[in-house]
């Protein structure tokens, strides 16, 4: 987990704009991706009883990144994100899945798949690019807006120390 020191604390999140430039600017890491949790959401799957979700909004190569494969259907790609609103796709846990759609086949992550923190298991993945700005707010542009959290797979052979040195040069603003 790529984390920041905010003044005299560390924090882990940070802001949309600072994970594109540690993606694209850093030489430590073959894969970063970014995510949030995004707190219970009421979801109408059709039947007229909607439900409450827990999802994580996720960067398109989220599963790419993690080496995940669907149960069925696809996942979303970062060849999928376009800009705003670009990505037309969520992808079920196994588990929202079976028990809010029957089991019919479409996109749907493994089984086993609870995502990427240890304590929490989403009920779907909503791609980050289609968060909504919020009274001409849009926290994928503000830099000040902390909400998301980077994770990685170092490249073989980089040290956590070389990593450090290596994102403390970049220019983030």
């Amino acid at each position: 987990m790529v984390e920041r020191t905010f003044g005299t604390r560390k924090a882990p999140s940070q802001a949309y704009p600072d994970y594109r430039d540690i993606r694209d600017r850093n030489r430590s890491f073959e894969s970063l991706v970014s995510y949030d949790i995004i707190g219970g959401v009421g979801l109408d799957t059709g039947s007229g009883n909607p439900s409450v979700v827990w999802p994580y909004m996720v960067t398109g190569n989220y599963f790419d990144a993690l080496g995940i494969r669907p149960y069925l259907g696809r996942f979303i790609h970062a060849s999928d994100e376009h800009g705003k609103n670009s990505v037309p796709y969520i992808v079920l846990s196994y588990a929202y899945w079976r028990d809010h759609f029957n089991s019919d086949p479409a996109a749907v992550a493994p089984r086993d798949f609870r995502g990427t923190e240890l304590f929490f298991a989403p009920d779907l993945w909503v791609p980050l690019v289609d968060l909504p700005q919020i009274g001409g707010w849009d926290p994928l542009q503000d830099r000040g807006s902390h909400f998301t959290w980077i994770i990685g797979r170092l490249k073989p052979g980089i040290t956590p120390a070389a990593t450090m040195s290596d994102l403390n040069i970049l220019p983030l603003r």
